[in-house]
């Protein structure tokens, strides 16, 4: 049983990646690169990732960004951040 856990551990790990891949191809252009020397292909690919990472760091700042305001504007009382962004929002816009 323990072969089969690590199996699909692995499996769940490899899909996560090819995945990141994919999204790079579709939103990045990873599929588009067409240069000739190795060192410059290598090149625009560290940029891509570079650039899927920030969107990520940017993501979530604007995310957090967005919680407090709507705890400032909507006079929420002060809950976890985490209980508040995922849980509270969506039930209180329910009921609007």
């Amino acid at each position: 049983m323990g072969l089969l856990n690590k199996a699909r551990e692995d499996e769940k790990i490899r899909s996560r990646i090819e995945g990141k891949f994919g999204e790079g191809k579709r939103r990045y252009g990873l599929n588009l690169i067409r240069t000739k020397l190795r060192e410059t292909s290598e090149n625009k690919v560290a940029i891509a990732i570079l650039v899927m990472n920030l969107m990520t760091i940017i993501r979530k700042i604007l995310k957090e960004i967005f919680c407090l305001f709507l705890q400032k504007q909507l006079k929420f009382p002060q809950y976890d951040k985490f209980y508040f962004c995922f849980y509270d929002i969506s039930l209180r816009f329910a009921y609007l």
